[in-house]
Order: C-alpha cells, then structure tokens, then sequence
C-alpha cells in the first residue's frame, strides 16, 4: 500500500472549507437533513455525518448563537410578555362565557367553549407555576 493510499475504514475527511464550510455549519446548526445538505454542497451522505461529528462542537456553539438571535428578535412580540399572553386568555374565555350566556347555543359549541376554557386555564396555572411537576416515575411499594 502506498503511502498516499489510505485503508477504506479510514475515509478521507470531505474538502469543505471557506464560505462553504461556515455554510454547512449553519446549516447543520438549523438540523437539515444531511441527505439535502449532502446534495446541496454536492457531497456524499457519509461525508456530511463525518462533518457532523468532526465539528459537533462548533455546529452546537453556531446553535446556540442562531438561538439567541432568534430570542433577542422575538423579545418584542407580544407573545414573549406574560402579562399580555395572561390577558389575551382572560379576553378569550370572557368572550367564550358570553357565547355560553347564549341558551340557544348548540350543544356541540358549547362542550368545545367549556373544553377550551379548560385549557386555558390549565395553561394559566402551568406558566404561574401552581400545577405540580410531571414526573414520569413511577413508584411501587409493597
């Protein structure tokens, strides 16, 4: 075996570098299929896994990153202030008790406003904290 060849257990590294390898880490970063970032950069499937996993480091720092960003982007939506997504449920279930003011309202309308007053009031009670963790242990005594 010449010096140049290398055993076929050993496969070569693939050649990404430059703009092309910060590409594929951002993309690895976004967790695209490495079957359409393989055929993207015009490399083998094996070739993108080996990438993966040579660089794993650096692709989760590039995560974190790209996760961040979006966090600091989406800190001014609405969404992101519990006061207003509390007040938004509020709005919702008054709304809902108008409709289950109605005695006319059908029976079906009014088991879907009284299942999705649950909820929101469920989801209310998770984001203060007040429901007990979900564990899912289960323990057995005799």
């Amino acid at each position: 075996m010449a010096i140049s060849e290398q055993p076929p257990q050993y496969p070569r590294a693939p050649n990404i570098r430059g703009e092309e390898r910060l590409a594929l880490v951002e993309d690895l970063a976004l967790k695209k299929p490495h079957a359409e970032l393989a055929e993207k950069y015009g490399k083998s499937v094996p070739a993108i896994n080996q990438f993966s996993q040579r660089n794993a480091p650096e692709i989760a720092t590039r995560r974190q990153v790209l996760l961040a960003q979006v966090d600091a982007e989406a800190a001014h939506l609405w969404i992101s202030d519990k006061v207003t997504r509390r007040a938004w449920r509020q709005k919702m279930i008054e709304d809902m008790e108008v409709a289950l003011a109605d005695p006319d309202l059908d029976w079906r309308q009014r088991s879907r406003f009284n299942r999705d007053i649950a909820m929101l009031l469920h989801q209310v009670d998770e984001e203060k904290g007040e429901l007990p963790p979900r564990t899912s242990k289960v323990e057995v005594t005799f």
